[in-house]
């Protein structure tokens, strides 16, 4: 009944409202270009997975060619992870512009909560994701933005993420993460993953975020690296790290970055550094480090390191 809404709204766009209630879908809802899928809240209208499917949970229609204008909004997309282990993404979109998601949940993802992009063949622009919440993925990421240019993700909520809260990769753009919560990535706790990880990223910022309650497995809140090419002109400012182990790091490929006035507290329960810098063309300044076990700052090459405090670390560098 849902598909057969959306598909009616093809031609000329429009709204779809699911009331209050829970809704069990058994494949992929189609959403075209134009078109706006509603509940009532988070609270209140669920769209549940049900024991067996598989595939992708909500897409666009024209992931292939192109889409535009998609909006979803006020529902919690459960993806059943328990009875559904060969389930694919909750929720992606490719070949989209201007598409927004507010005001979701997404629980119980199998793959991504939510995936923007596919490499080569995918690409989005003009990304909105604002006052979301993301609880739980048994592998990979709970968002993705691949192959994304312009994309603002804002006042959310990550949690419980197998390996990454946010993966950002395939060149992507012009993204701004600001005034989102993270606690307790990498539950699979084999080494892998991280609050934000960012490959192939120019013009990053990252910006009045908080991290918190991360003491397994040693890997980092905010980790940018680099294989393609020299990813430039990222921001890490003003976010608040507390109770974490691993904290900033960017690798050997990228440059022209600032971190700036950050607040990093970090677990006293493993060694970890505070900010770690493999390349020169950086500048580190009014940051304050405390508890770090290794080192309060780490870094290599051409690098301003000015005005910052470190508290209560054993080796400082």
């Amino acid at each position: 009944a849902i598909n057969s809404a959306l598909a009616a709204l093809a031609s000329t766009g429009g709204t779809v409202s699911l009331p209050r209630g829970t809704f069990m879908v058994s494949g992929p809802l189609y959403v075209p270009s134009s078109v706006y899928l509603k509940g009532d809240s988070k609270r209140f209208t669920t769209i549940f997975r049900i024991a067996g499917s598989t595939g992708m949970g909500i897409r666009n229609t024209n992931h292939t060619t192109s889409d535009s204008q998609i909006t979803l909004s006020d529902f919690t997309y459960d993806g059943n992870q328990a009875n559904c282990p060969n389930a694919s993404r909750s929720i992606t979109m490719s070949s989209v512009t201007n598409a927004n998601v507010f005001r979701i949940r997404v629980i119980n993802s199998v793959q991504f909560g939510l995936r923007f992009g596919q490499e080569g063949t995918g690409a989005c622009s003009d990304i909105r994701v604002q006052n979301c919440d993301f609880d739980s993925t048994t592998i990979y990421n709970e968002l993705g933005l691949y192959e994304t240019t312009r994309a603002w993700v804002e006042g959310c909520y990550f949690t419980n993420s197998a390996h990454t809260c946010i993966m950002i990769a395939g060149d992507s753009q012009n993204i701004i993460i600001r005034g989102n919560t993270f606690s307790n990535w990498g539950v699979l706790n084999d080494g892998d993953g991280g609050g934000i990880n960012s490959i192939d990223t120019n013009r990053l910022i990252i910006t009045d975020n908080i991290f918190r309650d991360h003491t397994t497995v040693s890997s980092a809140a905010i980790e940018i690296t680099n294989v393609l090419g020299t990813a430039t002109g990222t921001i890490i400012a003003n976010n608040v790290f507390y109770n974490v182990n691993g904290t900033i790091s960017t690798g050997s490929a990228v440059g022209n970055i600032i971190i700036s006035n950050n607040y990093l507290d970090i677990a006293t329960t493993s060694i970890s550094t505070g900010i770690t810098v493999q390349r020169g063309n950086a500048t580190i300044t009014g940051n304050t480090v405390n508890g770090a076990l290794e080192a309060g700052i780490a870094a290599r090459g051409k690098v301003s390191i000015t005005g910052n405090v470190i508290k209560n670390t054993r080796v400082t560098g």
